[in-house]
């Protein structure tokens, strides 16, 4: 359907089938088709193959033209590797707060300096979500001075644990300078020049050619402005009965860990850095039905989280419940026979969507091997 409306922002009218012009950007096809009850409609017939992706619908109606996206989502199973170097676009609340970057790089420049590693994860970051696609592509630089309220200099400096350490472009070159030609050496930084304006610090770096190709990762950084504490879903609202698995590490910055969230059917499994628990709960806020273990668990060290929902009988056999079982084990490791916490809610979520939550204010949360099945 179109909607119109005058320059005001006052409905008019439906525009009919007749009198627009619809075109798809993507998979699938825009069709027109006879409605119930007569007359013409359009109609968007999804392609056979489904990917979790996005499809842009452009509709003209005459000079005037709209447009809007439709998230392709396929039925369950699913699983992500990030390997594409890409958050998929159909998750709603994941890109920006969440980038994909190259976790074998990562380690290598990190093991040469701990500095390349982080400036490696803080750069990946700028460059994905900045708003200029030049930036994103390598054809134009990301620019970081403290000329503007966003200050993005001292946001760096920040993130490298480098406030007010670093004064003047001296200063910054003997800090920065060494991690910067290791990224340069591994394709990542293309050129980085130094500047002084009004006596400030500017870094202007642009990016490599250098794509994600080794092991792919996802990552929730601790500088993600209204971002760093957040859930994000996946799929279906309307999702039940299906269990999420996926590989986690959290970092460790100051000697705090961050909280590490996998969500079913509006559920959440929970690694609690600085309570070293798990839980399973439906609203922080309220734990109304909280169940929480003491859990032991290490930063910088990769574990496999997996987080059961079903929907089963209640008591009295004419109303629902929801039956919530975790299990956390490191990574490589066999899986434990038995679920650690197992939770029960007799005035059940029944339907939710897949989904991830993550409290990144403290440390970085790496994701990786994302995978929801189908119910038994």
């Amino acid at each position: 359907q179109v909607r119109l409306f005058n320059a005001k922002g006052q409905f008019l009218r439906m525009a009919k089938a007749d009198e627009v012009e619809f075109s798809v950007q993507g998979p699938g096809k825009i069709s027109k088709r006879v409605l119930p009850g007569g007359g013409k409609g359009w109609e968007y017939a999804t392609p056979k193959s489904l990917a979790h992706t996005s499809v842009g619908v452009t509709a003209k109606f005459g000079k005037l033209v709209g447009s809007a996206r439709i998230r392709l989502v396929p039925d369950y199973n699913w699983k992500f590797d990030f390997s594409d170097g890409q958050v998929p676009v159909s998750w709603v609340g994941c890109r920006y707060r969440h980038i994909a970057l190259d976790y074998d790089l990562f380690k290598k420049v990190e093991k040469e300096n701990p500095l390349a590693g982080q400036l490696y994860i803080y750069l990946m970051t700028s460059f994905t979500n900045s708003n200029n696609p030049a930036v994103t592509t390598g054809k134009a630089p990301q620019v970081y001075n403290d000329g503007s309220p966003r200050r993005t200099w001292s946001a760096m400096l920040r993130f490298l644990g480098l406030l007010g350490q670093v004064k003047t472009v001296d200063d910054a070159k003997a800090k920065l300078d060494p991690s910067l030609a290791i990224l340069t050496r591994e394709k990542f930084v293309a050129k980085h020049a130094w500047s002084a304006p009004k006596g400030g610090v500017q870094l202007a770096v642009t990016r490599g050619g250098r794509k994600v190709d080794g092991n792919g990762v996802m990552v929730k950084i601790k500088t993600i402005p209204k971002g760093a504490r957040s859930q994000g879903w996946m799929g279906f609202i309307d999702g039940s009965n299906y269990t999420i698995q996926s590989d986690v590490l959290g970092a460790t910055k100051d000697k705090k860990q961050p909280d590490i969230g996998l969500t079913a059917q509006r559920y959440t499994l929970t690694m609690l850095g600085a309570g070293q628990e798990l839980q399973i709960r439906t609203w922080p806020t309220q734990l109304r039905m909280a169940k929480t273990i003491p859990f032991t668990w290490e930063p910088n060290k990769w574990y496999t989280m997996k987080l059961e929902a079903r929907v089963l009988p209640g008591a009295d056999g004419k109303s629902s419940r929801a039956v919530l079982k975790g299990k956390v084990w490191v990574r490589g490791e066999k899986e434990p026979d038995k679920w650690q916490v197992e939770a029960i809610d007799e005035v059940p979520n029944v339907k939710g969507s897949p989904g991830l939550f993550g409290n990144a204010i403290d440390a970085e949360i790496f994701y990786d091997n994302i995978t929801v099945t189908k119910g038994k």
